[in-house]
C-alpha cells in the first residue's frame, strides 16, 4: 500500500491454481460496511498449474487502522471472484484488509542500536505487550471461542501487542483475525528457540530446508493482516558465546531474505537482539533489546534494577507467583494442598520447579503454617503483582528512551503450581493481571521509589509522574500518604498539564517513615480533571516488624480487594 494524502494505492497479487485450460473473468471489490469502495476486473487464460496476476486499487478517503488505545480499527473486505466464460462461479475468497503506515525509528538518545521505536500512522506507539503462548499443546484443540476470550482479556489489560514466542508454533487464522479486530499488534517469531538447550541457530541443511518451507508457507498467509507488526528470527538465539545472533548468521540471513522477498515488514534477527542478551546494569549502553529477569529481585534490589535500567526495548521479563487456589485444587490431591516448596515436594517441583517462591515469600512475610495455603498464595501473588507493576511503570517513565515492555508471560499451555503467567490454564486471572492492567492504562499516575520494606524511622525519597500515551491531560494530581490506621503522613496537590503522548515528572518529595514497627503506608496518587473520573494509583509500603518481616494481613486484604 502507498498513501497520498487521505487516499491510498493498494497493489496486490492473485495466485491462481488452474486445473485445465480455460478463460476466467476475475474481479476484486473492496467493501467497507457493506458499501463497495472501488473495484478491479480482468480476464485471464488459465493453464494447468500455478500462475500469478497483479492488480491495483485506488481507495479515496481511506480509513486508517490503529493499534488499541490509539484510535479505531476499521477493516475493509476484499472480495475476489473468479467466473468462467459462461458467468458460472469458479471460486471466491474474502480477505479482511486494514490500512496503516508503519515506521521504525531509533529510540530517543540511542546510538548504534537497531530502530525499536514504532510509529504507526505518524504517531509513536509505546509497546505495551505480553508474551503469548498457545493455550493448548495441540493447535487442533484451540477453538475460536477460546481465543476470543483469551485475546479479549489481553486487550482489556490495556495491552497493544502480543509476542508470539519462537518456542511455540505459528497461530491459526483465527488468532490474527481477532488481533486485527481488537487492535492488538503481533510480533511474530519464526519457530526457533534455544530455551537453554542450544542457543546457536542450526545450520543443518535438512533443518534449513524445513525452516524455509515453513516460512514460505507462513509469510504469505500472515502478511495480509494489519495487526502483524514485525518478524523475529526466533527466541534467544546467539553466536555461541552469549551474544545475540545477527543477520550474518546463515540461518537468520535465510529468513531475512524470505521476509524481504515475500513481505515488506521489519525483521529483528532474534529476541533479545542485543548486544546484551540479558539486562545488566554493569554494562550500560549495551542493554538495547534485552530479556530478563524473571523473578522478583528483592525488597531493594528489584527497585534499583528498574530505576537504573537503560534498556531500549524490554522484550521479555517477568516475576513468578503461585497459581490460584482453584487451579491447585484441580491438579493436586488433598495431601499436596499445603504450604511447602519445590525442594521438599516432588509433585510441586514437577509442576513448576523454576518458579518456587517459598523462600522469597517467607523472607518478606514470615513463616506460614502448613494449613495457611490460601494466605501463602495471596502473599506470593502480591509480590508478583507488585514486581511487575514497578518494572512496567519504571520502563514507561523513560518513554521513548525505552520504547516497549513485554511481560513474560500472559498465559500457560498447561496448569502449574507456580509460574510467571497472568492468567491460568483454566482462564482465571491472577492478581498480577490487575496490576499490569493499571500500569498499562493510557493515562496513569506513577511513583518512583527505592524499596518496599523500610526500617522504622527512615526517610524515604519518592517522585510522582503521570504517564500518558493518550490525549493531552489538564487537571491536578493529589499525593497522599497515610498509615494503616489513617494518620496523614504527607499531602500535596499540584496543577498539572501533560501533553499528548508524553510523560510528566513532578518534583521529588520525602516522607518520614514513622518510628513504629509492622506499619503499613498507603500512598495514593489521584489524577483529576473536570472532563473525566479520577484515575487512582495506590502503592503500599511496609515497615519491618520485630522479626524483620512485613504485615501479611495487608497483602491478603489487597489481594481480596483487587480480585473481587
Amino acid at each position: 500500500q502507498r498513501f497520498c494524502g487521505s487516499s491510498c494505492h493498494l497493489s496486490g497479487e492473485l495466485t491462481l491454481f488452474g486445473f485445465e485450460k480455460a478463460l476466467q473473468k476475475l474481479s476484486a471489490a473492496l467493501v467497507f460496511e457493506g458499501e463497495k469502495v472501488t473495484d478491479w476486473s480482468a480476464s485471464v487464460s488459465l493453464v494447468p498449474g500455478i500462475q500469478t496476476l497483479s492488480f491495483s486499487l485506488e481507495i479515496p478517503e481511506v480509513k486508517l487502522w490503529n493499534p488499541r488505545g490509539h484510535g479505531e480499527q476499521p477493516l475493509y473486505q476484499l472480495h475476489v471472484i473468479s467466473m468462467d466464460e459462461n458467468n458460472r462461479l469458479s471460486d471466491e475468497r474474502i480477505f479482511s484488509v486494514g490500512f496503516r503506515s508503519v515506521h521504525f525509528l531509533p529510540c530517543a538518545g540511542s546510538k548504534d542500536a537497531l530502530p525499536y521505536q514504532v510509529q504507526i500512522n505518524g504517531k509513536s506507539i509505546y509497546l505495551k505487550g505480553v508474551n503469548y503462548l498457545p493455550p493448548e499443546m495441540s493447535q487442533a484443540d484451540i477453538t475460536r471461542e477460546r481465543l476470543e476470550k483469551l485475546l479479549g482479556n489481553i486487550a482489556d489489560a490495556n495491552c497493544n501487542l502480543i509476542r508470539i514466542w519462537g518456542g511455540a508454533y505459528i497461530g491459526s487464522e483465527d488468532l490474527y483475525d481477532i488481533c486485527d479486530r481488537l487492535g492488538i499488534l503481533v510480533w511474530q517469531e519464526f519457530l526457533q528457540s534455544s530455551s537453554g538447550i542450544d542457543n546457536v541457530p542450526s545450520k543443518d541443511p535438512y533443518f534449513l530446508q524445513q525452516l524455509e518451507e515453513t516460512a514460505r508457507a507462513a509469510i504469505p498467509r500472515l502478511r495480509t493482516h494489519p495487526s502483524l507488526l514485525l518478524y523475529s528470527g526466533g527466541n534467544e538465539l546467539t553466536d555461541g558465546e552469549g551474544t545475540p545472533a545477527d543477520f550474518r548468521d546463515e540461518n537468520i540471513a535465510l529468513l531475512q531474505r524470505l521476509v524481504q522477498t515475500l513481505d515488506s515488514r521489519c525483521m529483528l534477527p532474534t529476541s533479545a537482539s542485543g548486544p546484551n542478551e540479558f539486562l545488566d546494569l554493569n554494562t550500560p549502553g549495551k542493554n538495547h533489546d534485552v530479556h530478563g529477569p524473571w523473578k522478583y529481585g528483592g525488597v531493594e534490589e528489584h527497585y534499583t534494577l528498574y530505576n537504573q535500567s537503560d534498556s531500549l526495548l524490554h522484550s521479555e521479563f517477568g516475576v513468578d507467583g503461585m497459581a490460584n487456589l482453584s487451579a491447585l485444587k484441580r491438579i493436586l490431591s488433598p495431601e499436596h494442598l499445603t504450604v511447602t516448596n519445590m525442594r521438599e515436594n516432588i509433585v510441586w517441583r514437577h509442576r513448576g520447579e523454576l518458579w518456587d517462591t517459598y523462600d522469597r515469600t517467607v523472607s518478606i512475610f514470615g513463616s506460614f503454617l502448613p494449613e495457611d495455603l490460601s494466605d501463602f498464595i495471596m502473599c506470593s501473588q502480591y509480590i508478583q503483582a507488585e514486581g511487575l507493576r514497578y518494572a512496567l511503570e519504571a520502563n514507561r517513565r523513560r518513554a521513548f528512551a525505552n520504547c516497549g515492555s513485554i511481560v513474560w508471560q500472559y498465559n500457560e499451555p498447561c496448569p502449574n503450581v507456580s509460574g510467571t503467567n497472568l492468567e491460568d490454564y483454566y482462564g482465571e486471572k491472577k492478581l498480577g493481571y490487575y496490576f499490569v492492567q493499571n500500569a498499562f492504562r493510557p493515562l496513569t499516575p506513577s511513583l518512583r521509589y527505592e524499596k518496599l520494606l523500610w526500617n522504622p524511622g527512615e526517610y524515604g525519597d519518592f517522585r510522582a509522574a503521570i504517564l500518558n500515551d493518550s490525549e493531552c491531560f489538564k487537571g491536578s494530581l493529589l499525593i497522599e500518604a497515610r498509615s494503616y490506621e489513617g494518620e496523614l503522613l504527607f499531602s500535596k496537590k499540584s496543577a498539572v498539564l501533560v501533553p499528548e503522548n508524553e510523560n510528566l515528572m513532578l518534583t521529588p518529595f520525602s516522607i518520614a517513615i514513622p518510628d513504629s514497627p509492622a506499619l503499613t503506608i498507603f500512598l495514593t496518587l489521584m489524577g483529576d480533571s473536570t472532563d473525566a473520573p479520577p484515575i487512582v494509583s495506590e502503592y503500599v509500603f511496609f515497615t519491618k516488624g520485630p522479626d524483620g518481616t512485613a504485615q501479611r494481613s495487608v497483602a491478603v486484604a489487597l489481594y481480596e480487594k483487587y480480585k473481587k
